[in-house]
């Protein structure tokens, strides 16, 4: 019998998938831990007198537990935004939960029962696309060139673009996922235009889950609401297409493995699927990408995943429009919410992770046999 804890909110879609796909493994043991009962400030070893798998799931959209989170780690701030789409609220949120994690992993890592899945700061790095780029390039990894736009003006910001010659780029959120926070810029007949997710509304600015074109003051003011939340400059990359869309590709390594690869077309240079992108055919892909390019670029995603002590990764991989090389975007943490994903076997992501566990017992390093 191998016990498999997951912290996260009960009844959100994540869980649910994960809790749907634990009753195909008797050999499991499967407990959920509610975010909101881990911020009691008591010793964590006191649940945990035997080994267990410890996988956290995304603490992100559950209002309760986010505004109890905030007013504990940011007690200073008179009123945090109630709606859920409030980009303020994103960036409160993941400052409180970084503190948070960093504050409570020495005691929870003094626990030898406990192993992680994914450990809680290597979580927060891979949620750092300055950090999480640095790393990649320090392991000869290939990514865009990526610079940290920290405490500078708007008047700055488009020197240091005019300055890098870069007549297309990315401006992200530091700390965003699945898009929250993201900028598109090109430069046309020696203007600056720009496409994002971000909209200012009822006195607020939101995350939505469609792109906007933006220019003039709008993109001034959308360059200055990131820069002062902390952002990063990203390089374009120019990427590859397929029957007349661009694409990049998610690829879910499990232990070190890749295991599922999504494809994901758009025709235009943001991709994800809940922003109108669409999934394409991977057996096309193969066809298309040249085979000792495309087992390189296997090869590297597999040599990201011996780099991080993490079961699951979810690597955005590309190749340029040329076909002659690839770039690693970005290794996301909670990279494997795909609930009608399945493999050749006809395995959903969670049953592959869940099949791994149960027949690796805690402790087991990821990549090797038990």
């Amino acid at each position: 019998m191998s016990s498999v804890v997951v912290w996260g909110h009960p009844g959100s879609p994540r869980i649910q998938s994960f809790a749907t796909a634990s009753v195909d493994f008797p050999t499991i043991s499967y407990q959920l831990i509610p975010w909101i009962d881990l911020l009691q400030d008591g010793p964590i070893h006191e649940i945990y007198r035997e080994p267990v798998w410890v996988r956290l799931e995304s603490a992100g959209r559950n209002a309760n537990f986010q505004h109890r989170l905030l007013e504990m780690w940011h007690p200073e701030v008179p009123s945090f935004p109630t709606a859920k789409t409030s980009f303020r609220l994103a960036v409160q949120f993941h400052s409180a939960w970084a503190k948070f994690l960093e504050s409570r992993t020495t005691s929870w890592s003094g626990n030898a029962n406990i192993h992680w899945t994914a450990q809680p700061m290597e979580v927060l790095q891979l949620f750092d696309k300055y950090q999480c780029g640095d790393f990649m390039k320090a392991h000869s990894i290939p990514t865009p060139a990526t610079f940290l736009m920290h405490d500078i003006s708007v008047a700055d910001f488009f020197q240091q673009l005019d300055s890098l010659g870069w007549k297309k780029a990315f401006l992200k959120w530091r700390f965003g996922s699945s898009a929250v926070g993201i900028l598109f810029l090109e430069l046309r007949h020696n203007q600056w235009h720009g496409w994002t997710t971000l909209r200012f509304h009822d006195n607020d600015w939101h995350n939505t889950r469609r792109l906007v074109a933006v220019s003039g003051s709008s993109l001034q003011e959308t360059i200055s609401v990131l820069l002062q939340s902390g952002a990063v400059l990203q390089e374009y990359f120019p990427k590859a297409f397929l029957n007349g869309q661009q694409f990049d590709l998610r690829l879910i390594l499990i232990a070190g493995t890749i295991e599922f690869i999504v494809v994901r077309c758009s025709p235009h240079q943001i991709t994800n699927i809940h922003l109108g992108g669409t999934k394409g055919d991977v057996g096309l892909i193969r066809k298309l990408i040249p085979k000792r390019l495309w087992l390189d670029a296997c090869d590297m995603c597999e040599k990201i995943g011996c780099l991080y002590r993490s079961l699951v990764l979810g690597i955005d991989l590309a190749f340029d429009a040329a076909i002659s090389r690839f770039t690693i975007f970005e290794v996301n943490a909670f990279g494997d919410h795909f609930p009608t994903l399945r493999n050749e076997q006809n395995r959903s992501v969670h049953q592959v992770i869940l099949q791994w566990l149960a027949t690796h017992p805690p402790g087991t390093r990821f990549g090797e046999s038990e």
